[in-house]
């Protein structure tokens, strides 16, 4: 038979393990939402510095189509004016 005392202390130990294990878990959770919050945080920084890579292109492409423009309408002047 076991003791009164024996029965507090085996409930004790049996919370204890209870709580241990909750908080691992609890822990567990906030670790793994703090990870969709850093991989989300992180693709987001990707996408705006591939926009802002894109936009560059872009801005380059356009500078390079103006300049083509410019230079075939300089050489058509110059053309004429000969």
């Amino acid at each position: 038979m076991v003791s009164g005392k024996g029965v507090c202390a085996q409930r004790k130990v049996a919370d204890l393990e209870a709580r241990k294990v909750a908080d691992l878990e609890a822990r567990k959770v906030a670790d793994l939402e703090a990870r969709k919050v850093a991989d989300l945080e992180a693709r987001k920084v990707a996408d705006l510095e591939a926009r802002k890579v894109a936009d560059l292109e872009a801005r380059k492409v356009e500078d390079l189509e103006a300049r083509k423009v410019e230079d075939l309408e300089a050489r058509k002047v110059e053309d004429l004016e000969r």
